[in-house]
């Protein structure tokens, strides 16, 4: 069932890597009727970080990236690099970036990453794995 333009579901992807990039991938292929926002506190938009260190080595950003802006226009997909979020009102369902630019959300879906971790002060013993 397809949505008028007024009733379109506003979801808004915090996060721009592989998984936000899968997620939007999902949601193109669902051909669900959703107005997407991705903000990516980077300035670019989804790339390969599996692969990062092969830049090094000959690869391109262009050979690493995910997607480009011409597909996320294709798609109907606003997608907004730079956009360092700093608040997320639950209440009122916005969300603010450091620029004061706001986006209202119907769903809100968190894809930030993580931190890497290293574990090799570990003893392979404590941690049940050799590292």
């Amino acid at each position: 069932m397809t949505l008028s333009s007024q009733q379109q579901q506003r979801i808004v992807i915090i996060g721009n890597g592989m998984v936000g990039h899968h997620f939007v991938e999902q949601l193109i292929n669902s051909k669900a009727d959703y107005h997407i926002t991705v903000l990516s506190g980077e300035g670019r938009l989804a790339y390969d970080r599996v692969y990062l260190s092969s830049y090094f080595t000959g690869k391109t950003a262009a050979d690493l990236a995910l997607t480009d802006e011409k597909t996320y226009q294709q798609w109907g997909v606003n997608a907004v690099t730079g956009a360092w979020v700093t608040n997320i009102d639950r209440t009122h369902q916005v969300v603010t970036t450091k620029d004061g630019t706001s986006y209202p959300y119907d769903k809100l879906v968190l894809a930030t990453g993580s931190y890497p971790v290293s574990y090799t002060h570990l003893r392979a013993h404590e941690t049940g794995r050799n590292l």
